[in-house]
This record gives C-alpha cells, structure tokens and sequence, in this order.
C-alpha cells in the first residue's frame, strides 16, 4: 500500500489533475502508521 502511495505521490507532482478519493487515503494512513508502528517496535527491540 505504502509503495502505491509513493507512485501516486511521484504522479502529482508531474500532474495537475491527479486527485486521491478519501477512503483510499484513509487506507494509506492506517498503512503507514502500522509501518511507523513497526520501525518502532524494530528499534525499541534492536536497542535490548
């Protein structure tokens, strides 16, 4: 999900008109703070 954001992100700033419907947003947000979550939770871990 993270990878399809990033392609979208790349495509708007090249395209006036792209535009992003709010529950796939809503997806994308709930997929990166589960990866945040991850790294997180990696690091507290790596840290031991």
């Amino acid at each position: 999900m993270l990878s399809v954001a990033y392609s979208k992100r790349l495509l708007s700033d090249y395209s006036v008109s792209l535009s992003v419907a709010r529950e796939e947003a809503e997806k994308v947000l709930e997929s990166a703070k589960k990866f945040v979550a991850g790294v997180k939770e990696y690091l507290l871990k790596s840290q031991k």
